[in-house]
Protein backbone atom coordinates (compact mmCIF):
# COMPACT_ATOMS: atom_id res chain seq x y z
CA UNK A 1 0.00 0.00 0.00
CA UNK A 2 1.39 3.61 -0.61
CA UNK A 3 2.13 5.80 2.14
CA UNK A 4 1.07 9.27 3.28
CA UNK A 5 3.79 11.32 2.13
CA UNK A 6 5.74 13.90 4.05
CA UNK A 7 5.70 17.46 3.42
CA UNK A 8 8.40 19.03 1.79
CA UNK A 9 9.51 22.02 3.86
CA UNK A 10 12.10 23.31 1.60
CA UNK A 11 11.30 26.28 -1.07
CA UNK A 12 14.26 24.88 -4.13
CA UNK A 13 12.09 24.32 -7.02
CA UNK A 14 10.82 20.53 -7.08
CA UNK A 15 11.60 19.70 -10.90
CA UNK A 16 10.15 16.63 -12.40
CA UNK A 17 12.16 16.07 -15.74
CA UNK A 18 11.35 12.57 -16.91
CA UNK A 19 7.48 12.88 -15.55
CA UNK A 20 5.49 13.97 -18.23
CA UNK A 21 6.39 17.76 -17.63
CA UNK A 22 8.06 18.74 -20.79
CA UNK A 23 5.01 18.86 -23.35
CA UNK A 24 4.59 21.24 -26.19
CA UNK A 25 7.79 22.85 -25.20
CA UNK A 26 6.95 23.70 -21.82
CA UNK A 27 7.57 22.31 -18.40
CA UNK A 28 5.68 22.96 -15.32
CA UNK A 29 7.21 22.41 -11.94
CA UNK A 30 6.80 23.13 -8.13
CA UNK A 31 8.42 26.59 -6.91
CA UNK A 32 8.11 28.22 -2.99
CA UNK A 33 4.38 26.13 -2.58
CA UNK A 34 2.93 27.23 -6.73
CA UNK A 35 2.87 25.59 -9.53
CA UNK A 36 4.99 27.59 -12.22
CA UNK A 37 5.15 27.45 -16.07
CA UNK A 38 8.17 27.19 -17.47
CA UNK A 39 7.48 28.07 -21.11
CA UNK A 40 9.78 27.37 -24.14
CA UNK A 41 11.60 30.83 -24.34
CA UNK A 42 12.44 30.48 -20.31
CA UNK A 43 9.51 32.85 -19.38
CA UNK A 44 7.89 32.32 -15.94
CA UNK A 45 3.96 31.73 -15.45
CA UNK A 46 2.40 31.52 -12.02
CA UNK A 47 -0.24 29.12 -12.34
CA UNK A 48 -1.48 28.79 -8.62
CA UNK A 49 -0.69 30.20 -5.23
CA UNK A 50 -0.99 26.52 -4.15
CA UNK A 51 0.28 22.93 -4.29
CA UNK A 52 -1.12 19.97 -3.74
CA UNK A 53 -0.29 17.21 -1.10
CA UNK A 54 -2.02 13.64 -1.98
CA UNK A 55 -2.99 11.67 1.17
CA UNK A 56 -4.67 8.97 -0.03
CA UNK A 57 -7.47 8.11 -2.85
CA UNK A 58 -10.55 6.09 -2.01
CA UNK A 59 -11.87 4.14 -5.52
CA UNK A 60 -15.39 2.49 -5.88
CA UNK A 61 -16.29 0.88 -8.90
CA UNK A 62 -18.00 4.02 -10.89
CA UNK A 63 -16.33 6.75 -8.46
CA UNK A 64 -13.27 7.80 -6.66
CA UNK A 65 -12.42 10.40 -4.05
CA UNK A 66 -8.99 12.40 -3.37
CA UNK A 67 -8.33 13.64 0.32
CA UNK A 68 -5.54 15.96 -0.58
CA UNK A 69 -3.90 18.56 1.24
CA UNK A 70 -3.54 22.35 -0.20
CA UNK A 71 -0.32 23.96 0.99
CA UNK A 72 -0.55 27.97 -0.07
CA UNK A 73 1.89 30.59 -0.31
CA UNK A 74 0.28 31.84 2.35
CA UNK A 75 1.68 29.38 4.56
CA UNK A 76 -2.19 27.90 4.95
CA UNK A 77 -2.42 23.81 4.83
CA UNK A 78 -6.41 23.35 3.61
CA UNK A 79 -7.66 19.81 3.45
CA UNK A 80 -10.54 18.96 1.12
CA UNK A 81 -12.10 15.59 -1.10
CA UNK A 82 -11.69 15.88 -4.44
CA UNK A 83 -13.01 13.70 -6.81
CA UNK A 84 -11.50 12.47 -10.19
CA UNK A 85 -14.12 13.98 -12.08
CA UNK A 86 -12.94 17.56 -11.11
CA UNK A 87 -10.02 17.36 -12.79
CA UNK A 88 -11.59 16.61 -16.13
CA UNK A 89 -11.92 20.35 -16.90
CA UNK A 90 -10.72 23.99 -15.59
CA UNK A 91 -14.11 24.75 -14.37
CA UNK A 92 -14.25 21.60 -12.56
CA UNK A 93 -11.58 22.38 -11.17
CA UNK A 94 -11.98 25.60 -10.30
CA UNK A 95 -15.73 24.73 -8.48
CA UNK A 96 -13.94 22.27 -6.17
CA UNK A 97 -11.30 24.89 -5.27
CA UNK A 98 -13.63 27.17 -4.38
CA UNK A 99 -16.26 24.85 -2.68
CA UNK A 100 -16.11 26.10 1.13
CA UNK A 101 -13.30 28.23 0.72
CA UNK A 102 -12.32 31.53 -1.56
CA UNK A 103 -8.03 30.82 -0.49
CA UNK A 104 -6.72 29.04 -3.74
CA UNK A 105 -7.08 30.37 -7.10
CA UNK A 106 -6.05 28.09 -10.20
CA UNK A 107 -4.96 30.27 -13.51
CA UNK A 108 -4.09 27.62 -15.96
CA UNK A 109 -5.72 25.60 -18.97
CA UNK A 110 -7.24 22.51 -19.66
CA UNK A 111 -3.41 21.18 -20.66
CA UNK A 112 -1.61 22.54 -17.47
CA UNK A 113 -4.57 20.69 -15.40
CA UNK A 114 -3.30 17.50 -16.57
CA UNK A 115 0.33 18.11 -16.12
CA UNK A 116 -0.04 18.99 -12.99
CA UNK A 117 -2.61 15.75 -12.36
CA UNK A 118 0.31 13.65 -13.67
CA UNK A 119 2.70 15.47 -10.59
CA UNK A 120 0.09 14.58 -8.09
CA UNK A 121 -0.28 11.19 -9.35
CA UNK A 122 3.54 10.29 -9.18
CA UNK A 123 3.79 11.42 -5.07
CA UNK A 124 2.72 8.81 -2.69
CA UNK A 125 -0.18 8.36 -0.89
CA UNK A 126 -2.31 5.81 0.37
CA UNK A 127 -4.82 3.69 -1.82
CA UNK A 128 -8.53 2.71 0.22
CA UNK A 129 -11.80 1.03 -0.50
CA UNK A 130 -14.89 3.14 -0.97
CA UNK A 131 -18.23 1.63 0.58
CA UNK A 132 -21.18 3.45 -0.38
CA UNK A 133 -23.26 2.51 2.93
CA UNK A 134 -22.85 2.34 6.62
CA UNK A 135 -22.89 -1.23 7.91
CA UNK A 136 -21.61 -5.01 6.82
CA UNK A 137 -19.09 -5.38 4.02
CA UNK A 138 -17.24 -8.40 3.05
CA UNK A 139 -13.96 -7.70 2.34
CA UNK A 140 -12.23 -10.77 0.58
CA UNK A 141 -13.92 -13.85 2.65
CA UNK A 142 -14.32 -11.44 5.97
CA UNK A 143 -16.94 -9.10 7.27
CA UNK A 144 -16.11 -5.43 8.45
CA UNK A 145 -18.51 -2.92 10.16
CA UNK A 146 -18.15 0.79 8.22
CA UNK A 147 -19.45 3.51 10.09
CA UNK A 148 -19.03 7.57 9.33
CA UNK A 149 -15.96 7.46 11.38
CA UNK A 150 -13.82 4.07 11.12
CA UNK A 151 -13.96 0.84 10.07
CA UNK A 152 -13.73 -2.22 11.99
CA UNK A 153 -13.43 -6.03 11.97
CA UNK A 154 -15.02 -9.16 14.17
CA UNK A 155 -11.96 -8.59 16.90
CA UNK A 156 -12.57 -4.62 17.06
CA UNK A 157 -9.42 -3.54 15.56
CA UNK A 158 -9.67 -0.75 13.13
CA UNK A 159 -9.81 -1.42 9.45
CA UNK A 160 -8.27 1.17 7.66
CA UNK A 161 -8.11 0.27 4.05
CA UNK A 162 -11.87 0.75 3.95
CA UNK A 163 -13.55 3.84 4.78
CA UNK A 164 -17.14 5.17 3.42
CA UNK A 165 -17.42 7.58 0.44
CA UNK A 166 -18.42 11.23 1.47
CA UNK A 167 -20.62 11.46 -0.99
CA UNK A 168 -22.68 8.26 0.66
CA UNK A 169 -22.95 9.51 4.00
CA UNK A 170 -26.68 9.80 4.68
CA UNK A 171 -27.70 7.65 7.41
CA UNK A 172 -24.97 7.60 10.27
CA UNK A 173 -23.96 5.84 13.39
CA UNK A 174 -21.64 5.60 16.27
CA UNK A 175 -21.99 2.09 17.08
CA UNK A 176 -17.76 2.04 16.24
CA UNK A 177 -17.05 4.42 18.83
CA UNK A 178 -19.24 2.95 21.29
CA UNK A 179 -17.74 0.06 24.43
CA UNK A 180 -18.91 -3.52 24.14
CA UNK A 181 -21.31 -4.21 27.00
CA UNK A 182 -20.22 -5.95 30.48
CA UNK A 183 -21.66 -8.72 32.53
CA UNK A 184 -23.31 -5.78 35.05
CA UNK A 185 -24.45 -3.66 32.53
CA UNK A 186 -26.36 -6.42 30.85
CA UNK A 187 -27.82 -7.62 34.26
CA UNK A 188 -29.28 -4.08 34.36
CA UNK A 189 -30.16 -3.92 31.23
CA UNK A 190 -32.30 -7.74 31.65
CA UNK A 191 -34.34 -6.13 33.75
CA UNK A 192 -36.40 -4.44 31.87
CA UNK A 193 -35.65 -5.50 28.12
CA UNK A 194 -38.66 -7.01 27.73
CA UNK A 195 -40.97 -5.79 30.57
CA UNK A 196 -41.35 -2.30 28.47
CA UNK A 197 -44.49 -3.04 26.69
CA UNK A 198 -46.67 -6.48 26.83
CA UNK A 199 -44.43 -9.54 25.47
CA UNK A 200 -45.63 -9.86 22.16
CA UNK A 201 -45.04 -6.37 20.77
CA UNK A 202 -41.07 -6.23 23.47
CA UNK A 203 -40.21 -9.48 21.81
CA UNK A 204 -41.27 -8.52 18.33
CA UNK A 205 -39.09 -5.23 18.37
CA UNK A 206 -36.09 -6.45 20.19
CA UNK A 207 -35.86 -8.94 17.62
CA UNK A 208 -36.58 -7.61 15.05
CA UNK A 209 -34.02 -4.53 16.05
CA UNK A 210 -31.04 -7.56 16.71
CA UNK A 211 -31.70 -9.42 12.99
CA UNK A 212 -31.30 -5.59 11.53
CA UNK A 213 -27.51 -7.02 12.56
CA UNK A 214 -27.50 -10.17 10.62
CA UNK A 215 -29.65 -8.22 7.62
CA UNK A 216 -26.23 -8.70 5.18
CA UNK A 217 -24.99 -11.96 5.89
CA UNK A 218 -28.59 -13.48 5.92
CA UNK A 219 -28.54 -11.79 2.18
CA UNK A 220 -25.14 -12.59 0.93
CA UNK A 221 -25.17 -16.52 2.47
CA UNK A 222 -28.59 -17.57 1.78
CA UNK A 223 -30.21 -14.52 -0.63
CA UNK A 224 -32.64 -14.69 3.07
CA UNK A 225 -34.77 -11.29 2.17
CA UNK A 226 -34.91 -9.29 5.70
CA UNK A 227 -38.91 -7.90 6.53
CA UNK A 228 -39.86 -4.55 7.92
CA UNK A 229 -41.50 -3.18 11.03
CA UNK A 230 -44.64 -1.61 11.33
CA UNK A 231 -45.06 0.09 14.36
CA UNK A 232 -49.41 1.13 14.48
CA UNK A 233 -51.40 2.38 17.37
CA UNK A 234 -53.67 5.46 18.54
CA UNK A 235 -52.01 8.65 19.69
CA UNK A 236 -50.47 8.77 22.80
CA UNK A 237 -49.52 5.48 23.39
CA UNK A 238 -45.62 5.29 23.37
CA UNK A 239 -44.92 4.35 19.20
CA UNK A 240 -42.53 7.36 19.17
CA UNK A 241 -41.09 6.84 22.34
CA UNK A 242 -40.72 3.69 22.52
CA UNK A 243 -38.32 4.41 18.35
CA UNK A 244 -36.65 6.99 20.47
CA UNK A 245 -35.90 5.51 23.92
CA UNK A 246 -35.40 1.97 22.72
CA UNK A 247 -35.03 1.20 19.13
CA UNK A 248 -32.50 4.21 18.07
CA UNK A 249 -30.23 4.14 21.06
CA UNK A 250 -29.95 -0.29 19.84
CA UNK A 251 -28.14 1.35 16.75
CA UNK A 252 -26.64 4.40 18.19
CA UNK A 253 -28.21 6.26 15.02
CA UNK A 254 -28.27 9.77 14.12
CA UNK A 255 -30.41 10.86 11.03
CA UNK A 256 -32.24 7.91 10.34
CA UNK A 257 -35.81 9.33 10.44
CA UNK A 258 -37.88 10.89 8.26
CA UNK A 259 -41.42 12.30 8.33
CA UNK A 260 -43.72 10.25 5.67
CA UNK A 261 -44.58 13.98 4.61
CA UNK A 262 -41.11 14.25 3.24
CA UNK A 263 -40.85 11.11 0.71
CA UNK A 264 -40.04 11.55 -2.62
CA UNK A 265 -38.50 9.14 -4.93
CA UNK A 266 -35.37 11.13 -4.52
CA UNK A 267 -34.95 11.20 -0.94
CA UNK A 268 -35.97 7.16 -0.97
CA UNK A 269 -33.39 6.37 -3.03
CA UNK A 270 -30.84 8.21 -1.39
CA UNK A 271 -32.02 7.06 1.67
CA UNK A 272 -32.33 3.38 1.69
CA UNK A 273 -29.03 2.80 0.05
CA UNK A 274 -27.28 4.39 2.60
CA UNK A 275 -26.77 1.33 5.31
CA UNK A 276 -27.35 -2.06 5.21
CA UNK A 277 -27.80 -2.36 8.63
CA UNK A 278 -29.03 1.02 10.57
CA UNK A 279 -33.23 1.21 10.42
CA UNK A 280 -34.29 4.20 7.82
CA UNK A 281 -37.50 4.93 10.21
CA UNK A 282 -40.57 6.64 8.66
CA UNK A 283 -42.46 8.55 11.15
CA UNK A 284 -46.33 9.84 11.10
CA UNK A 285 -47.38 7.69 8.70
CA UNK A 286 -51.20 8.60 8.37
CA UNK A 287 -52.56 7.51 4.97
CA UNK A 288 -55.89 9.37 5.01
CA UNK A 289 -53.30 12.77 5.32
CA UNK A 290 -51.15 11.27 2.86
CA UNK A 291 -51.71 12.36 -1.29
CA UNK A 292 -51.31 9.55 -3.39
CA UNK A 293 -48.06 10.20 -4.70
CA UNK A 294 -46.46 9.65 -1.10
CA UNK A 295 -48.92 7.04 -0.70
CA UNK A 296 -47.19 4.73 -3.83
CA UNK A 297 -43.68 6.01 -2.67
CA UNK A 298 -43.82 4.38 -0.24
CA UNK A 299 -45.70 1.60 -0.99
CA UNK A 300 -42.86 1.38 -3.89
CA UNK A 301 -40.06 1.43 -1.80
CA UNK A 302 -41.90 -1.47 0.68
CA UNK A 303 -41.63 -3.41 -2.13
CA UNK A 304 -38.19 -2.86 -3.88
CA UNK A 305 -36.43 -2.78 -0.25
CA UNK A 306 -37.52 -6.25 0.33
CA UNK A 307 -36.47 -7.68 -3.18
CA UNK A 308 -33.39 -5.31 -2.83
CA UNK A 309 -34.83 -3.59 -6.29
CA UNK A 310 -32.29 -0.72 -7.52
CA UNK A 311 -33.65 2.53 -8.37
CA UNK A 312 -32.06 4.99 -10.93
CA UNK A 313 -31.61 8.72 -11.17
CA UNK A 314 -29.96 10.44 -14.23
CA UNK A 315 -26.84 13.00 -14.30
CA UNK A 316 -26.71 16.02 -16.64
CA UNK A 317 -23.74 13.68 -18.10
CA UNK A 318 -26.21 11.17 -18.92
CA UNK A 319 -24.83 8.75 -16.75
CA UNK A 320 -27.70 6.61 -14.66
CA UNK A 321 -26.89 6.40 -10.75
CA UNK A 322 -27.90 3.23 -9.63
CA UNK A 323 -29.39 2.88 -5.70
CA UNK A 324 -29.79 0.12 -4.25
CA UNK A 325 -32.19 -0.09 -1.32
CA UNK A 326 -30.54 -2.10 1.44
CA UNK A 327 -31.24 -0.59 5.12
CA UNK A 328 -34.19 -1.90 7.07
CA UNK A 329 -37.14 -0.49 7.34
CA UNK A 330 -39.49 0.81 10.34
CA UNK A 331 -42.88 2.92 9.52
CA UNK A 332 -44.40 4.18 12.97
CA UNK A 333 -48.24 5.63 12.51
CA UNK A 334 -51.42 5.57 13.65
CA UNK A 335 -52.68 3.05 10.70
CA UNK A 336 -51.02 0.06 8.91
CA UNK A 337 -51.11 -1.13 5.46
CA UNK A 338 -53.85 -3.05 3.86
CA UNK A 339 -52.19 -4.06 0.94
CA UNK A 340 -51.41 -8.01 1.26
CA UNK A 341 -47.94 -7.74 -0.19
CA UNK A 342 -46.98 -5.38 2.47
CA UNK A 343 -48.59 -6.74 5.15
CA UNK A 344 -46.81 -10.53 4.59
CA UNK A 345 -43.59 -8.97 4.28
CA UNK A 346 -43.92 -7.44 7.59
CA UNK A 347 -43.63 -7.97 11.23
CA UNK A 348 -46.53 -5.60 12.66
CA UNK A 349 -46.94 -4.65 16.75
CA UNK A 350 -50.10 -1.96 17.94
CA UNK A 351 -49.90 0.24 20.50
CA UNK A 352 -52.57 0.47 23.12
CA UNK A 353 -53.02 3.41 25.78
CA UNK A 354 -54.48 0.96 27.95
CA UNK A 355 -50.94 -0.74 27.89
CA UNK A 356 -49.09 2.23 28.74
CA UNK A 357 -51.09 2.90 31.30
CA UNK A 358 -50.43 -0.09 33.51
CA UNK A 359 -48.07 1.77 36.00
CA UNK A 360 -45.77 -1.77 36.36
CA UNK A 361 -45.10 -0.88 32.85
CA UNK A 362 -45.03 2.71 32.77
CA UNK A 363 -42.39 2.31 35.74
CA UNK A 364 -40.65 -0.39 33.46
CA UNK A 365 -40.48 2.10 30.62
CA UNK A 366 -39.10 4.87 32.42
CA UNK A 367 -36.17 2.58 33.94
CA UNK A 368 -35.51 1.47 30.70
CA UNK A 369 -35.10 5.40 28.80
CA UNK A 370 -32.73 5.73 31.78
CA UNK A 371 -30.57 2.97 30.60
CA UNK A 372 -30.03 4.59 27.56
CA UNK A 373 -25.87 4.37 27.26
CA UNK A 374 -26.55 0.53 28.22
CA UNK A 375 -29.12 0.17 25.00
CA UNK A 376 -25.85 1.64 23.13
CA UNK A 377 -23.55 -0.92 24.68
CA UNK A 378 -25.76 -3.72 23.99
CA UNK A 379 -25.84 -2.13 20.20
CA UNK A 380 -22.07 -3.26 20.34
CA UNK A 381 -22.04 -6.54 21.44
CA UNK A 382 -24.62 -7.22 19.04
CA UNK A 383 -22.84 -6.05 16.40
CA UNK A 384 -19.83 -8.04 17.41
CA UNK A 385 -21.10 -11.49 17.90
CA UNK A 386 -23.31 -10.71 14.32
CA UNK A 387 -19.30 -9.58 12.83
CA UNK A 388 -18.14 -13.22 14.58
CA UNK A 389 -21.29 -15.74 13.59
CA UNK A 390 -20.59 -18.06 10.35
CA UNK A 391 -22.97 -17.70 7.67
CA UNK A 392 -23.49 -21.63 7.81
CA UNK A 393 -24.50 -21.19 11.35
CA UNK A 394 -26.96 -18.32 10.26
CA UNK A 395 -28.59 -20.44 7.57
CA UNK A 396 -28.87 -23.75 9.86
CA UNK A 397 -30.70 -21.30 12.50
CA UNK A 398 -33.09 -20.08 10.00
CA UNK A 399 -34.29 -23.94 8.58
CA UNK A 400 -34.95 -25.09 12.07
CA UNK A 401 -36.67 -22.13 13.05
CA UNK A 402 -39.09 -22.27 10.00
CA UNK A 403 -39.58 -26.22 10.93
CA UNK A 404 -41.14 -25.26 14.05
CA UNK A 405 -43.62 -22.62 12.41
CA UNK A 406 -47.40 -23.27 11.47
CA UNK A 407 -46.95 -24.75 7.64
CA UNK A 408 -50.55 -23.31 6.48
CA UNK A 409 -48.79 -19.53 7.39
CA UNK A 410 -47.43 -18.01 3.94
CA UNK A 411 -43.57 -18.54 3.21
CA UNK A 412 -43.43 -14.65 3.53
CA UNK A 413 -44.53 -14.52 7.21
CA UNK A 414 -42.89 -17.65 7.71
CA UNK A 415 -39.63 -16.02 6.96
CA UNK A 416 -40.68 -12.17 8.98
CA UNK A 417 -40.83 -14.24 12.00
CA UNK A 418 -37.49 -16.53 11.58
CA UNK A 419 -35.85 -13.18 11.22
CA UNK A 420 -36.85 -12.36 14.04
CA UNK A 421 -36.26 -15.27 16.14
CA UNK A 422 -32.52 -14.87 14.77
CA UNK A 423 -32.44 -11.08 16.32
CA UNK A 424 -33.61 -13.23 19.59
CA UNK A 425 -30.55 -16.18 18.94
CA UNK A 426 -28.06 -13.34 18.38
CA UNK A 427 -29.21 -11.11 21.90
CA UNK A 428 -28.94 -14.66 23.72
CA UNK A 429 -25.61 -15.40 21.73
CA UNK A 430 -24.32 -12.20 23.63
CA UNK A 431 -25.27 -13.40 27.10
CA UNK A 432 -23.56 -16.74 26.35
CA UNK A 433 -20.31 -14.74 25.34
CA UNK A 434 -20.00 -12.87 28.90
CA UNK A 435 -21.31 -16.32 30.44
CA UNK A 436 -24.59 -15.16 31.32
CA UNK A 437 -27.99 -17.11 31.82
CA UNK A 438 -30.46 -16.04 29.05
CA UNK A 439 -33.36 -17.56 30.53
CA UNK A 440 -32.83 -16.27 34.11
CA UNK A 441 -31.66 -12.69 33.43
CA UNK A 442 -34.12 -11.67 31.11
CA UNK A 443 -37.06 -13.78 32.67
CA UNK A 444 -38.22 -15.62 29.58
CA UNK A 445 -37.25 -18.66 27.97
CA UNK A 446 -36.61 -18.56 23.95
CA UNK A 447 -39.70 -20.86 23.32
CA UNK A 448 -41.63 -18.75 25.48
CA UNK A 449 -40.74 -15.32 23.51
CA UNK A 450 -41.18 -17.35 20.08
CA UNK A 451 -44.23 -18.35 20.88
CA UNK A 452 -45.27 -14.26 21.90
CA UNK A 453 -43.51 -13.46 18.40
CA UNK A 454 -46.05 -16.16 17.09
CA UNK A 455 -48.84 -14.23 19.14
CA UNK A 456 -47.99 -10.88 17.67
CA UNK A 457 -48.38 -11.96 14.31
CA UNK A 458 -51.46 -13.80 14.65
CA UNK A 459 -52.89 -10.99 16.38
CA UNK A 460 -51.74 -7.80 14.63
CA UNK A 461 -50.89 -8.94 11.12
CA UNK A 462 -52.88 -11.84 9.94
CA UNK A 463 -56.07 -10.49 12.30
CA UNK A 464 -56.35 -14.05 13.90
CA UNK A 465 -56.12 -15.52 10.70
CA UNK A 466 -53.45 -18.23 9.41
CA UNK A 467 -52.82 -15.80 6.40
CA UNK A 468 -53.47 -12.14 5.58
CA UNK A 469 -56.14 -11.36 3.52
CA UNK A 470 -55.78 -11.40 -0.48
CA UNK A 471 -57.95 -8.59 -2.76
CA UNK A 472 -60.46 -11.60 -3.23
CA UNK A 473 -61.50 -11.55 0.51
CA UNK A 474 -61.00 -7.61 0.78
CA UNK A 475 -63.66 -7.53 -1.81
CA UNK A 476 -65.85 -10.33 -0.32
CA UNK A 477 -66.06 -8.36 2.92
CA UNK A 478 -67.12 -5.17 0.90
CA UNK A 479 -69.72 -7.04 -0.09
CA UNK A 480 -70.95 -8.27 3.08
CA UNK A 481 -70.58 -4.77 4.05
CA UNK A 482 -72.91 -3.98 1.19
CA UNK A 483 -75.72 -6.63 2.14
CA UNK A 484 -75.23 -4.53 5.94
CA UNK A 485 -75.94 -1.41 4.09
CA UNK A 486 -79.03 -2.18 1.97
CA UNK A 487 -77.34 -2.48 -1.22
CA UNK A 488 -77.90 -5.85 -2.12
CA UNK A 489 -80.94 -8.00 -2.75
CA UNK A 490 -80.89 -11.42 -1.61
CA UNK A 491 -82.31 -13.58 -4.34
CA UNK A 492 -80.80 -11.03 -7.03
CA UNK A 493 -77.90 -10.85 -6.39
CA UNK A 494 -76.72 -13.82 -4.53
CA UNK A 495 -78.23 -17.23 -2.85
CA UNK A 496 -77.62 -19.42 -0.41
CA UNK A 497 -78.43 -22.96 -1.53
CA UNK A 498 -77.88 -26.56 -0.88
CA UNK A 499 -79.35 -26.73 1.87
CA UNK A 500 -77.18 -23.59 3.51
CA UNK A 501 -74.02 -24.87 2.36
CA UNK A 502 -73.16 -22.71 -0.77
CA UNK A 503 -72.96 -18.83 -1.35
CA UNK A 504 -74.38 -18.42 -4.80
CA UNK A 505 -73.32 -14.81 -6.48
CA UNK A 506 -74.52 -13.90 -9.97
CA UNK A 507 -71.63 -12.15 -10.55
CA UNK A 508 -72.32 -9.37 -13.26
CA UNK A 509 -74.62 -7.25 -11.47
CA UNK A 510 -73.49 -8.11 -8.14
CA UNK A 511 -69.67 -6.56 -9.50
CA UNK A 512 -71.24 -3.59 -10.85
CA UNK A 513 -72.85 -2.71 -7.77
CA UNK A 514 -69.78 -3.43 -5.93
CA UNK A 515 -67.53 -1.15 -7.73
CA UNK A 516 -70.16 1.94 -7.92
CA UNK A 517 -70.17 1.21 -3.87
CA UNK A 518 -66.61 1.70 -3.72
CA UNK A 519 -66.31 4.54 -6.25
CA UNK A 520 -69.54 6.46 -3.89
CA UNK A 521 -67.72 5.43 -0.50
CA UNK A 522 -63.96 6.08 -1.23
CA UNK A 523 -62.98 2.69 -0.03
CA UNK A 524 -59.43 3.12 -0.41
CA UNK A 525 -57.95 0.05 1.34
CA UNK A 526 -59.45 -2.74 -1.31
CA UNK A 527 -57.65 -2.95 -4.70
CA UNK A 528 -60.93 -3.04 -7.31
CA UNK A 529 -59.72 -5.72 -10.26
CA UNK A 530 -61.33 -5.98 -13.84
CA UNK A 531 -64.21 -8.39 -14.08
CA UNK A 532 -62.80 -10.72 -15.90
CA UNK A 533 -59.67 -10.86 -13.07
CA UNK A 534 -61.93 -11.37 -10.08
CA UNK A 535 -63.61 -14.33 -12.33
CA UNK A 536 -60.35 -15.67 -12.64
CA UNK A 537 -58.92 -15.42 -9.12
CA UNK A 538 -62.03 -16.51 -7.67
CA UNK A 539 -61.81 -20.23 -9.26
CA UNK A 540 -58.63 -20.31 -7.37
CA UNK A 541 -59.65 -20.18 -4.36
CA UNK A 542 -59.59 -22.99 -1.83
CA UNK A 543 -63.43 -22.20 -1.17
CA UNK A 544 -64.42 -21.88 -5.06
CA UNK A 545 -66.97 -24.62 -5.14
CA UNK A 546 -68.72 -24.52 -9.08
CA UNK A 547 -69.59 -22.57 -11.83
CA UNK A 548 -72.85 -23.95 -12.48
CA UNK A 549 -76.77 -23.05 -13.03
CA UNK A 550 -78.97 -21.29 -10.21
CA UNK A 551 -81.72 -19.43 -10.08
CA UNK A 552 -82.12 -15.79 -9.66
CA UNK A 553 -84.32 -12.96 -9.93
CA UNK A 554 -83.52 -10.45 -12.75
CA UNK A 555 -84.85 -7.02 -13.77
CA UNK A 556 -86.89 -9.01 -16.84
CA UNK A 557 -87.97 -11.90 -15.03
CA UNK A 558 -88.52 -14.00 -12.00
CA UNK A 559 -86.89 -17.34 -11.03
CA UNK A 560 -84.61 -16.97 -14.31
CA UNK A 561 -81.51 -19.56 -14.56
CA UNK A 562 -78.03 -18.03 -14.50
CA UNK A 563 -74.75 -18.88 -14.77
CA UNK A 564 -73.33 -18.28 -10.99
CA UNK A 565 -70.06 -18.99 -9.00
CA UNK A 566 -70.72 -21.08 -5.71
CA UNK A 567 -68.60 -20.74 -2.69
CA UNK A 568 -68.52 -23.17 -0.09
CA UNK A 569 -69.64 -21.95 3.16
CA UNK A 570 -67.42 -23.45 5.31
CA UNK A 571 -64.28 -23.30 3.89
CA UNK A 572 -65.34 -19.37 3.52
CA UNK A 573 -66.34 -18.95 7.16
CA UNK A 574 -62.66 -20.12 8.35
CA UNK A 575 -61.60 -16.65 6.52
CA UNK A 576 -64.39 -14.24 6.56
CA UNK A 577 -67.39 -13.44 8.68
CA UNK A 578 -69.89 -13.68 6.33
CA UNK A 579 -72.94 -14.34 8.72
CA UNK A 580 -74.92 -11.17 7.04
CA UNK A 581 -74.82 -12.73 3.49
CA UNK A 582 -75.59 -16.53 5.12
CA UNK A 583 -77.97 -15.61 7.99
Amino acid sequence: MKQNSTINQEKAPIVYIDEVLSRAGCSIIEQDNRYVKIKANGEKVTLTNFIIIPIEIVQMDNEAQFKVEFHTTSDKSIRKILYTSDFTSTSKFKSALNRNSIDLIYQGNDHDLEIIKDIISKKPYAVKTGVSYVGMFKKASQYVFVSDTKSIDKNGSIVDDVVIMETAKCISTELAEVQPIDSVGLAQLSKFLFKFNILPITATIIGFSASCFLKEKLWQSGRIKHNYLIITGESGSGKSETVENVIMPIFAATNCTISSGQITRFVNARMSASSNLIPMIITEYKPTKLNKNRMDEISDLLRNAYDRTPAYRGRPDLILNEYQPLTPIIIVGEMGFDETAIRERSLEVLFSKANIRDEIIQRRFKMLKRRSRELRMLGRSLLNQALKIEPDELIRRHRAIEERINLSLPSRVKNSIANCMQGLLLLKDVYDSLNMNFEKQVGYSIQELFNSVLSGVHDYLLDGQNEAKGSIEKILEVICRMEESGVLIRGNDYQVINQGTELALNISPLYDKFTKYVREHNILDVEVLSLPQFRKQLRTKEYFSDYKTVRFNTANSADKPVKAYTLDIAKLREILDISALVE
